[in-house]
């Protein structure tokens, strides 16, 4: 089919691993995230198992608590600069040829929202929608606000961003690597499968779906 509009996933799809986890690493080597928040940020995991099944890994938004805005935004475009590299060509090429095909590109991923929105800068996405970190105070809580892009709200924030772009699912594209992506490519018009788990490898045989591998 020919898109009027493509979304793509962030870590593990447009590019390899996890942009958070690299971030926060980033943050910790360059001093910026002491040892006490990050411990803190684990004990997180430790204390809500329940909450990490069923909102998956990256609902922990505490290692941000008390950072400034401007610090974690500079701290993204250096990231994002960085992992440029990591970006799967056969998903750029891909993109690409969308592009040439007069489609819309829209990064839209649970990673934190600066990280996002500087790798739809560098590689020319025409909108973004990633994790929006709360403010207060001129400082980050620790907390997001909004729905986070992930599993079944990642359909809900997707729909609300193609009707503000003239469009609907049925004439859409979605690009996922994540069971929990099934959702979204389950509500498009057509899917891509890349570098699929297991569980998503074999609903994309079953869909018919493309798979890049």
């Amino acid at each position: 089919m020919r898109p009027r509009l493509v979304i793509c996933d962030l870590d593990g799809t447009l590019i390899e691993g996890s942009s958070e986890k690299e971030f926060l690493l980033m943050l910790f080597r360059e001093r910026v995230l002491s040892t006490g928040p990050l411990i803190g940020f684990l004990f997180e995991y430790l204390a809500h198992p329940v909450r990490t099944w069923k909102e998956g890994r990256a609902w922990n938004r505490s290692y941000l608590r008390g950072l400034a805005p401007a610090t974690v935004n500079s701290a993204a475009v250096r990231l994002a600069r960085r992992l440029s590299g990591t970006v799967r060509p056969e998903v750029a090429e891909l993109l690409r040829e969308y592009r040439g095909s007069g489609a819309e590109l829209l990064l839209l991923s649970a990673s934190l929202e600066p990280l996002v929105r500087e790798f739809a800068s560098l590689f020319g996405f025409d909108r973004f929608k990633g994790s929006s970190p709360e403010v207060s105070r001129g400082r980050f809580t620790g907390r997001v606000t909004g729905l986070r892009p992930w599993g079944g709200a990642k359909v809900t924030v997707a729909v609300e961003i193609l009707r503000n772009a003239g469009t609907n699912p049925g004439e859409t594209i979605a690009l996922g690597d994540s069971y929990s992506d099934r959702h979204l490519m389950k509500a498009c018009a057509g899917a891509v499968a890349v570098h699929p788990d297991t569980r998503l490898k074999a609903l994309a045989k079953k869909s018919g779906w493309m798979v890049l591998k």
